[in-house]
């Protein structure tokens, strides 16, 4: 993206932000310009004791300059208080419009389509939710706290000097094409290197996340080294970045502002030392005093805003990224009307691809009437998980229709749908959370809901053994139980919500036979009543299903019941027969 088109997207969109904020940014501007005129007061207050009460033609006022010393130590105490105040303020408006963005970006990833997730890591997301919007309340912390208390500063010095020395201002004025210039060469080469930061970070992040949780792969198959070398690259590339916008810092915002600052100095004592040589009056000691502070606090404050440019070409960096996810398009919804399916589904000639055409279903037609269990059979790849993935709609197909209880998919709002489904994994997710929580997921249910539920799927035992205490925490990935009690966890945690529509995703393939027979009790209770779809990994578990299909690149190759299929002696019955070898 063109730097000045970015920008130009950028700030508008920030502001509305800054928006959310307005009460606590009017308090913050209040005191950004008290203290601003409390900071110009204190060299003028000086600058008249030098002027007016030390002059060597009259008495010194001894009481008039001790009077004149206690109004600078109050104004002194005074700016301290202001400048303590305002830095808290625009603290506390930077982490506010930090947590908006934040909850935005976190609901608007909640209502991205699946495929957004599938063609990315989770420590990229992860990046952009915390590191990412981080780096934004620095922008907001920085620029209001830090930016636009120095540029007020600045014009708040030239108005003075316009007003009661207008010829001093060349002293202000004339550097200034000189920081303009610095501040644009700056932000060539910074926003350049910032991108490229903040990407290899993100990469860093995404690494890390993979790596930890494939560690057990890396480990058993002795990979270590080239999985460390490959980080390594990554890690340099972030390192030679950093010193780049290190070095650019270090030459503009310090080295420039500083010589230029000394420079400056040295032309107002060579300008007053040659007006009072040759006895002009214009340039007093005291005019010196001030105009060599006020311009050394410009320096100062140029030295800041420079200082700062990198951060906040940081934070547009991060803006950048969070606001790409914010353009993606959303899943469409409708009106949320809690409907009760009945549980029929149709797939009528639907085709689907992820990308390019490439078909990975072609024109299947089925049907599954509430109540009844469908099988999925097929190799890896055949479109088993495809067919889930437009049930739950996922993705849409690109053509024919799904319909539930007659009615096309599209027709319902995403929330209807979902709300009268549930599926169970291959692989149970156990949350970082306690025993209620990882079966309600937030959802209001009462702890008798939760433990009928939870005994209802054969979890009588589990439930005894720990202690029928539904406040245990469970640590990362359930660790300390069973894959079966795991399961038995996620069955509770779908037969709880009632779905009349149920999708089992090989979800006995990860267990042992022992604790497979174990569980069937909960499998059968889970699957009463309602329209189940079973992707099956061993055949002996679906001879009950009223329908199976099996599939093959794509298509549907065979279809009919355990008994109809072995009888054909096709591809299901050589399946069968592999399996029971």
């Amino acid at each position: 993206m063109d730097k000045h088109k970015f920008k130009k997207d950028i700030y508008p969109r920030l502001l509305a932000y800054g928006k959310r904020v307005k009460k606590q940014l009017a308090l913050g501007f209040l005191l950004l310009f008290i203290l601003t005129g409390l900071q110009i007061l204190m060299p003028m207050i000086v600058g008249h004791i030098i002027d007016q009460k030390l002059g060597q033609d009259q008495l010194i006022d001894f009481k008039s300059i001790g009077l004149l010393l206690l109004g600078y130590f109050v104004v002194g105490l005074i700016q301290s208080v202001f400048r303590y105040l305002s830095n808290i303020s625009f603290m506390n408006t930077a982490n506010l419009v930090a947590i908006e963005i934040r909850t935005d970006l976190f609901a608007h990833i909640q209502r991205l389509p699946q495929k957004y997730f599938d063609n990315i890591s989770a420590g990229k997301v992860v990046s952009r939710i915390t590191n990412d919007t981080n780096a934004l309340k620095v922008l907001f912390q920085t620029l209001l706290g830090q930016i636009v208390t120095s540029a007020a500063y600045i014009i708040a010095i030239i108005l003075v000097l316009v007003i009661k020395h207008p010829w001093a201002l060349l002293f202000v004025l004339v550097p200034m094409p000189i920081i303009y210039f610095l501040i644009k060469f700056y932000n060539k080469y910074s926003s350049r290197y910032n991108h490229d930061y903040r990407r290899s970070l993100s990469q860093i992040n995404s690494d890390i996340n993979e790596n930890i949780k494939g560690m057990e792969v890396i480990k058993t198959s002795n990979t270590e080294e080239g999985v460390l070398k490959a980080f390594q690259e990554v890690n340099e590339k972030n390192f030679q970045t950093g010193i780049k916008m290190e070095w650019l810092d270090s030459f503009v915002s310090f080295n420039a502002t500083h010589t230029l600052d000394n420079i400056n100095v040295l032309i107002i004592l060579l300008v007053f030392g040659l007006m009072n040589l040759k006895g002009q009056s214009g340039f007093s000691v005291g005019l010196m005093y001030i105009l060599l502070d006020y311009t050394q606090r410009i320096y100062a404050a140029t030295h800041r805003i420079i200082e700062r440019l990198s951060q906040i070409e940081r934070s547009l960096a991060a803006a950048d990224h969070i606001f790409e996810i914010f353009d993606m398009e959303a899943e469409e919804d409708k009106a949320h009307k809690n409907i009760k399916l009945k549980g029929h589904v149709e797939f009528k000639d639907v085709s689907f691809y992820y990308k390019d055409q490439d078909y990975v279903l072609k024109n299947i037609s089925f049907k599954a009437l509430s109540g009844q269990t469908l099988a999925l059979v097929g190799r890896t790849g055949s479109g088993k998980s495809s067919i889930i993935n437009l049930l739950f709609r996922f993705y849409k197909e690109q053509k024919g229709q799904v319909l539930f209880d007659g009615i096309d998919a599209n027709e319902y709002s995403l929330a209807d749908l979902r709300s009268n489904m549930a599926i169970v994994l291959q692989e149970p997710f156990i949350y970082k959370a306690s025993l209620r929580e990882n079966i309600s997921l937030g959802r209001d249910y009462t702890d008798q809901e939760i433990i009928q539920a939870l005994e209802a799927v054969g979890g009588k035992n589990l439930f005894d053994n720990l202690g029928r205490n539904l406040d245990v925490v469970f640590s990362e990935d359930g660790a300390g139980i069973s894959q079966g009690e795991k399961q038995i966890i996620t069955f509770a945690r779908a037969i709880i919500r009632d779905p009349k529509i149920l999708v089992l995703d090989e979800a006995t393939s990860s267990i042992d036979s022992e604790t497979e027979s174990f569980i069937q009790i909960g499998l059968e209770k889970l699957k009463e009543g309602r329209t189940t779809f079973v992707i099956a990994h061993r055949l002996s578990t679906i001879k009950d299903a009223d329908q199976i299909l099996v599939l093959s690149y794509g298509d549907i190759v065979e279809r009919g019941t355990h008994d109809q299929l072995v009888d054909q002696k096709g591809i299901y019955y050589d399946m069968l027969m592999k399996e029971s070898k």
